[in-house]
C-alpha cells in the first residue's frame, strides 16, 4: 500500500512541475507574442491585450504540463533527467504556438499541433536518453573486462 500512495505523490510532484514547466513556456509564448506584434504588426496590440494574452497562454501552458507532464514522465520519460522531461516538451509546444500564430491556423494550430509536437519531443528525449545509457553501460561492461 505504501508504494501506491509514494505513486501518487510522485504523479502530483511531477504533475506541479510540469504545471509550472507549462506555465515558464507560457511566459515564453507571450514573449514570443510580444515580439511578433512589435516586429511583425508595428505593436498594434495594447499593454492590457498583452497582459490578458499572457495570462491566458500561462493557463493554457499550465493545464497542458499538468496533465501531459505526468503522462509523458511515466509512459516516456522514466530514465530522463526531470527537469529536461518537463522542459523540453513545454519549449517545443511554446516554439510550435509562436511559430503557428502569423500562419493564423486556428485551433489546430494552436492546440492540438503543439501538443503533438511536444510528444514527438518527448519520445525524441526518450530515444536520446536511452542511447546515452545503453552506450555509457557499454563502456562500463568494456572497462570491466580489462586486467
Amino acid at each position: 500500500m505504501a508504494s501506491i500512495g509514494r505513486a501518487f505523490r510522485a504523479t502530483g510532484i511531477v504533475a506541479l512541475l510540469g504545471a509550472i514547466g507549462g506555465a515558464l513556456g507560457g511566459v515564453a509564448l507571450g514573449f514570443g507574442i510580444l515580439v511578433w506584434d512589435v516586429i511583425g504588426r508595428g505593436h498594434s496590440l495594447q499593454p492590457e491585450g498583452i497582459g490578458m494574452i499572457t495570462l491566458m497562454t500561462v493557463g493554457v501552458g499550465s493545464a497542458y504540463g499538468m496533465v501531459l507532464g505526468p503522462l509523458f514522465a511515466w509512459t516516456m520519460l522514466r530514465r530522463a533527467p526531470l527537469w529536461r522531461a518537463i522542459m523540453e516538451p513545454a519549449a517545443a509546444a511554446a516554439i510550435t504556438v509562436v511559430t503557428m500564430l502569423p500562419l493564423k491556423s486556428g485551433a489546430v494550430g494552436l492546440f492540438l499541433l503543439p501538443v503533438l509536437v511536444s510528444a514527438a519531443a518527448a519520445f525524441r528525449l526518450r530515444f536520446a536518453v536511452d542511447r546515452r545509457l545503453r552506450l555509457r553501460n557499454r563502456a562500463e561492461s568494456a572497462s570491466s573486462l580489462l586486467p
